[in-house]
């Protein structure tokens, strides 16, 4: 027969005793408390657990039976207190039933109605003691409750086993495989639970997002671990693609991709206060297009534009893999005009109009690529002249005579302007459009000169894409023009079957990276080093920064205890210096971000260099000034240049950055280390392949 306990002092170890309702206390700890970080008041606790466990059946039952005191729970003596460690969901609903305030301060604090029932005095009197084991430490429960609760009767939900196994974990003394030994689990998912439990410590910590802001009472946290352990996520997070084999560390997304774990965890999940609905619905197949979408620049625009995972997810395919939806979707909706034909009189004479027009648009549009879209151009409007000089020379580029006429940017206005510019008034349009164009290319060949891969015939009629093998400079202004208008930054080559794939994207974007780096070494004058994640050597950041500081010699490198522990290079791609001979600081040292894409603008790395880099990643930080370069594919219009620079720093753009890769081979031939400048080898062959492709098709 079990004993009684007055006081947590009579209590004894390791023993089943009877004790008054009023000694216990609810685990702060609580595993099934999502988002709980043990300062929770118990109105706060006992909501929880009524919105996550669904106490209403218990609480029927024991205003039906009384309180079942079959199996004691674990408790934990706290002074003069007991926390219950097993057994919270019924504690719970004892104290709905004995303090009927709690339901009234539940209700106006969190909005969530209670409905305790209404039960008898003689099992009301069931309710005043209730039989418990007391252990020594939280350890001593651990192996049973885990037990119990995920592989056993009694099984919690995903979340509240991550979270009890974490915590288990971080207790010390123990590892993640004996937990998950112990718990039962044969299996890795223990592990892939608890790697996430960290992430979203790290979301809430850092103020990015907490889990209890999720749009969904429901907590979907398989959605969580499982994308966890596909490579796009991870590529996304900046996590290595092994991450979840080593040993758990606290923060594990570097500092640089907190605005994407925010992202993510928003597009799972939504968030209540802001009244953002999450993007997936269900784990298969939303996660794994989420995925897709995350790993494709284009689809993340897409999806941060417009907020459907559908149309973004869409946005990933190949040209060709659209063009077959599109056929499929319009075969669909013919069978549907056609069914509709018996209730058709023939007497609307304007839907046939309508068809026979847009025939004959269709048959004129459909080998016409690339696309010059009439929005930029509306009566009253500056017409986008970059814009339109990039449309002539990427048809050149595109086109098998390596050509493109002024006269096209009539025919590709009247083309693309679905019945918004007139017929007496397109004409006349076009032409000034297509005069500022040329005047804009004129421009750039003056600027650019033997680097500007085009030339302009003598009346300004025909753009002419230079013939034979194209020098470094010219290789760089097409890497430059392609990366301008990929999908996410341009609508010229949107539907256009030439649009690089995301896997050529990706290598244009390593290109620049290249060409980047040799325009920055050409600028300053002196070495340069390739910084940006991934290093083509492959090397880790402090081993990089390590190796380029030790030409510098000036400040010496080490990170501070609280720096991220998995930098991939903390927002500089590019370090350029320019050695003074006797060998002292105040040098000219250059740290430049290389950006690509829709969002370059918001990419300052200027207070971050001169206030956190520095304190970061040196025990004592150089004395030289860094100075500031954002390289850029774009060509920026004059107008914005100056305030451009104020918020970024030097600019080097599409009409700075093929000169200066043409005054890097000079620096080259002279002995001075360029990295990576042998690969602007690699950026010709690619876009010779590239030409050769689409001009075959």
């Amino acid at each position: 027969m079990n004993g009684a306990a007055e006081t947590p002092a009579d209590l004894p170890l390791r023993a089943v005793a009877s004790v008054p309702v009023e000694l216990l206390v609810l685990d702060r700890r609580n595993p099934r408390l999502v988002g709980g970080d043990g300062a929770d008041r118990v109105d706060a606790i006992i909501a929880r657990l009524y919105r996550r466990e669904s106490l209403d059946e218990l609480l029927q039952s024991i205003a039906a039976n009384g309180y079942l005191d079959i199996e004691p729970l674990i408790v934990l003596r706290d002074d003069e207190r007991l926390i219950v460690l097993e057994g919270n969901r019924r504690l719970a609903a004892v104290c709905l039933f004995r303090e009927p305030n709690w339901v009234n301060l539940i209700s106006k604090r969190f909005g969530i109605l209670i409905n305790v029932p209404k039960i008898s005095n003689r099992h009301r009197a069931t309710l005043d003691r209730i039989s418990v084991y007391r252990v020594a430490m939280r350890e001593d429960a651990r192996a049973f409750v885990g037990f119990k609760h995920i592989n056993g009767a009694a099984k919690w939900d995903s979340y509240a086993k991550a979270r009890f196994a974490a915590e288990w974990y971080r207790a010390g003394g123990v590892s993640l495989d004996d937990i998950a030994s112990r718990i039962g689990d044969k299996h890795d998912t223990v592990k892939r639970m608890v790697n996430a439990i960290y992430v979203l410590d790290q979301a809430k910590n850092t103020g990015k997002f907490d889990i209890d802001d999720r749009m969904s009472r429901r907590l979907n946290f398989s959605h969580f671990y499982t994308a966890l352990a596909r490579g796009s996520y991870m590529e996304f997070l900046g996590l290595g693609p092994s991450w979840s084999d080593f040993a758990l560390v606290d923060n594990p997304i570097p500092e640089n991709r907190l605005e994407h774990l925010r992202k993510v965890l928003r597009w799972l999940y939504g968030s209540r206060s802001e009244d953002i609905r999450p993007v997936v619905v269900s784990q298969n197949p939303h996660v794994k297009q989420l995925g897709e979408v995350l790993a494709s620049q284009e689809g993340l625009t897409v999806l941060e534009d417009t907020g459907s995972l559908s149309d973004a997810y869409a946005s990933t395919g190949t040209a060709e893999q659209r063009f077959r939806e599109a056929l499929l979707r319009a075969r669909r909706e013919v069978r549907t005009a056609m069914g509709n034909l018996r209730g058709f009189d023939g007497q609307g004479e304007s839907l046939v109009d309508i068809a026979e027009n847009e025939k004959h648009r269709r048959e004129g549009r459909v080998i016409f690529m690339p696309y010059l879209p009439p929005d930029e151009f509306r009566s009253g409007e500056q017409p986008n002249l970059d814009l339109t000089a990039d449309y002539l020379e990427l048809k050149a580029v595109l086109s098998r005579d390596g050509q493109s006429l002024s006269q096209d940017i009539v025919g590709a206005l009247d083309l693309s302007s679905d019945g918004d510019f007139d017929d007496s008034g397109i004409g006349e349009l076009a032409k000034d459009i297509a005069a500022g164009a040329v005047v804009r290319m004129i421009s750039r060949l003056k600027i650019l000169r033997e680097a500007y891969p085009f030339r302009i015939d003598d009346s300004g009629d025909a753009v002419v894409l230079n013939a034979g093998e194209l020098n470094r400079g010219q290789i760089a202004y097409l890497i430059c023009l392609m990366l301008s208008n990929v999908r996410a930054v341009s609508p010229l080559l949107n539907d256009s079957i030439h649009h690089p794939s995301d896997a050529q994207v990706l290598d244009l974007r390593r290109h620049f990276q290249c060409i980047a780096t040799a325009a920055v070494a050409a600028e300053i004058g002196g070495p340069a080093w390739s910084f940006g994640f991934p290093r083509s050597d492959g090397s880790g950041f402090i081993p990089k920064l390590s190796e380029i500081w030790a030409s510098l010699k000036d400040g010496a490198v080490g990170a501070d205890p609280s720096a991220p522990t998995m930098p991939k290079d903390d927002g500089v791609d590019v370090f350029a210096w320019r050695e003074q001979r006797d060998g002292l600081p105040g040098f000219l040292l250059a740290a430049a971000q290389v950006s690509t894409g829709k969002d370059w603008r918001e990419k300052s790395i200027k207070s971050h260099v001169a206030d956190v880099f520095p304190r970061r990643w040196f025990t004592r930080p150089p004395a030289t000034e860094m100075v500031i370069y954002h390289v850029v594919p774009f060509a920026i219009p004059d107008d914005r240049f100056r305030d451009n620079v104020l918020t970024l720093g030097n600019i080097l753009h599409r009409l700075r950055v093929p000169l200066r890769v043409m005054e890097a081979a000079r620096l080259v031939d002279n002995g001075v280390k360029v990295e990576d400048f042998e690969r602007l080898t690699e950026a010709r062959e690619w876009m010779a392949s590239y030409m050769t492709r689409v001009r075959g098709s």
